[in-house]
């Protein structure tokens, strides 16, 4: 039997010094074994929680050595179920080819969206997507990073009128959209797939409350991987010509590339005479108060 087959290790858990840019790392030596799929109880944990500020990353990086053990494993077989414990989110990482291996170092990025609060705890689960050999190991993995980092890139729509109700869409894109709509803590407030026809999305979202948001776009993919959840958002694999309107105008049109998210920003303001009549406001209050 091997010796770590219940392994569940702490982490070492690494933050960026204040002044530089936001890092949340976790590493661990291991082994962590891929026994089976999700929620096997055999299979691996990595344990980390994070101590910073709350930040929304827009990156998460991930470098490992993973070791065959069932013959005819794919490396895409084995993934890393990446939980956040405290905010009840979860994806899968599927960082390997789809090809056979022996032993092999894998290395990359995954763009997304990550809102990591402080004190949020994470569990790492080393598990397989499919099961090669259910009564045994199918493989491990050691020397393990997972490293949330960078900012997302985000395009501006500016400030927007509180009395304006809002429409947003993808139609005329060449590609099966997905599309959220996002509070600026991370909370997800919509969600839709083909409500614009030709596989496209839309919201008619109406009278949007004061505050600032995020719309994010990202592709359904060929193997349905696109995530959207509470603190994390992550896209499918299709890349394509991606149109955005607004109102019924465009205000983006551009290349969306596979496996990341075209993100915006904007932010709820009151029409221009609702500050007049509350500086008008304010003014004749101030002006009783001197009575």
């Amino acid at each position: 039997m091997n010796s770590s087959r219940f392994l569940t290790s702490f982490a070492l858990v690494t933050l960026v010094a204040a002044g530089a840019s936001a890092q949340f790392t976790t590493t661990g030596a291991g082994p962590f074994n891929s026994w089976g799929y999700e929620g096997d109880p055999n299979n691996s944990h990595l344990l980390s929680s994070y101590s910073g500020t709350s930040t929304l990353f827009g990156n998460l990086a991930f470098t490992g050595t993973l070791h065959d053990v069932a013959a005819g494993a794919f490396a895409s077989d084995s993934s890393w179920v990446v939980n956040n414990t405290t905010r009840s989110n979860s994806i899968t990482l599927t960082p390997g080819a789809s090809t056979t291996f022996t032993t092999t170092t894998i290395s990359g990025n995954n763009p997304g969206l990550f809102w990591i609060n402080h004190n949020d705890a994470f569990n790492f689960e080393s598990a397989q997507n499919s099961d090669n050999d259910p009564s045994g190991n199918d493989a491990f993995w050691t020397n393990v990073t997972m490293a949330f980092n960078g900012t997302p890139t985000t395009h501006s729509l500016g400030n927007l009128n509180s009395a304006t109700p809002l429409t947003f869409d993808t139609i005329t894109s060449n590609f099966d959209t997905v599309m959220a709509l996002y509070s600026s803590t991370g909370t997800l407030l919509r969600f839709d797939d083909d409500s614009g026809g030709n596989f496209t999305s839309k919201f008619n979202l109406g009278l949007v409350p004061g505050g600032s948001y995020y719309l994010t776009i990202g592709s359904f993919g060929t193997n349905n991987i696109y995530d959207f959840q509470n603190g994390v958002a992550v896209g499918g694999d299709d890349a394509g010509a991606l149109v955005v309107n607004m109102n019924g105008g465009i205000v983006y049109g551009g290349t969306h590339a596979a496996n990341t998210l075209d993100t915006f920003t904007f932010t709820i303001v009151p029409e221009p005479a609702s500050i007049v009549a509350l500086g008008l406001g304010a003014v004749i209050l101030l002006r009783r108060r001197k009575r």
